[in-house]
């Protein structure tokens, strides 16, 4: 359903559309969570292919400077990826979310953006929106990938964080400041 659409269509109909595309059927999404687990290929979960991508999405002309009607798209969409945690390097579900809102004019009529909508062209075959689905939920991934509760971390990570305590200090001429003050008090 999250195929090549005419969003024209869709909209002249007010469609709403709701979805679950398995994460393995997407084409970013899996290369990305493909690319997270080299490091944890070990903890993998079997299934994380068939994880869902939960998406709905609602179609409307908007009408844009000019009056001519662009069809617009507004929804939402979901998913939980498989990804090495950069802290302690072990397996940790990432939990993205992301709103969608598009105008999306084929190339000859083009759109300048409403408020609160970002412009998709469309080449006059239509769009696929699986492809925009995925741009969106990329855009929400964080710039660092760590558990959100440091207590989840994997034992390496406390274990590192527990050999950073300082060691003592050696002082190698401390004996003989020692001394130097012995004798001068006996002196």
């Amino acid at each position: 359903m999250l195929q090549a659409v005419r969003p024209e269509a869709l909209a002249a109909r007010r469609e709403e559309l709701r979805d679950t595309v398995p994460l393995g059927a997407t084409d970013r999404l899996a290369d990305f969570v493909r690319d997270a687990l080299e490091h944890c290929a070990d903890e993998l979960p079997a299934d994380w292919e068939r994880w869902p991508v939960a998406v709905r999405l609602d179609f409307e002309p908007r009408r844009i400077e000019g009056g001519r009607p662009v069809p617009a798209m507004t929804g939402h969409a979901a998913a939980t990826l498989p990804v090495t945690c950069e802290r302690c390097l072990g397996l940790m579900e990432l939990e993205l979310e992301a709103d969608i809102a598009f105008l999306l004019p084929d190339e000859e009529t083009g759109a300048e953006a409403l408020p609160g909508f970002e412009v998709w062209a469309t080449d006059g075959r239509g769009v696929r929106l699986l492809d925009v689905v995925e741009e969106e939920l990329l855009l929400s991934v964080p710039l660092a990938l760590v558990h959100e509760d440091e207590s989840r971390c994997r034992r390496l990570a406390r274990d590192f964080e527990a050999d950073e305590t300082e060691p003592e200090t050696q002082r190698p001429f401390g004996a003989l400041k020692a001394l130097m003050k012995d004798e001068g008090q006996g002196g």
